[in-house]
């Protein structure tokens, strides 16, 4: 089968195969022998453009069906999580956001990137939504006496992962911190 027009992306080496032949049978061999789209002559150029554009947004790498950090497991098929063999209820948009913290496990991830992959172009940047959304995550999957996974660093933005470090300083770590973190005017603070 010889192609008018192929079309590769070297990471994806996705491709887009133009053909004069038109029956279903010409389609279905072109699908299945490599062809990630397959587009029928004569042709509108914009839509070949289009066609195109749709190649390039995809993915460059396979997703796996099962994402785990530590105990926490998605099902990205089903969009089910469970952590420690218990389910996790989560809406649509809970779930989006869990499973791009999972994609980027250990990595600090920022608000102006959540809102990028996660909300869509109407996302107020200037509302605390993403807040909203964390600290739900957080309450559903950091059950107590569990080993909190998701983490905020301040002025950077969130991670998900097992991590040794606290959060914020703890006061019992030495007693000149310990002062230092005191309010003026309390005498028992800690």
């Amino acid at each position: 089968m010889k192609s008018a027009a192929a079309c590769a992306r070297p990471d994806l080496n996705s491709r887009a195969h133009a053909h004069a032949r038109d029956a279903v049978e010409d389609r279905i061999a072109g699908l299945d022998h490599g062809a990630d789209d397959y587009l029928t002559k004569p042709f509108e150029f914009r839509e070949l453009l289009a066609r195109l554009r749709a190649l390039l947004r995809r993915p460059s790498e396979l997703k796996p069906a099962q994402l785990s950090v530590a105990n926490l497991t998605l099902d990205t098929a089903a969009q089910v999580a469970t952590r420690a063999d218990r389910h996790i209820s989560l809406t649509h948009k809970e779930y989006a956001l869990l499973e791009y913290l999972t994609r980027n496990t250990g990595r600090i991830v920022g608000r102006a990137e959540i809102a990028e992959h996660v909300w869509d172009e109407h996302f107020d940047p200037f509302s605390n939504l993403i807040e909203v959304y964390i600290n739900r995550l957080r309450r559903k999957i950091d059950a107590p006496k569990e080993t909190p996974l998701l983490h905020t660093k301040r002025g950077a933005g969130y991670m998900l992962g097992v991590h040794d470090e606290p959060d914020s300083p703890e006061p019992s770590t030495s007693p000149q911190l310990r002062n230092r973190l005191k309010s003026p005017g309390r005498k028992h603070d800690v």
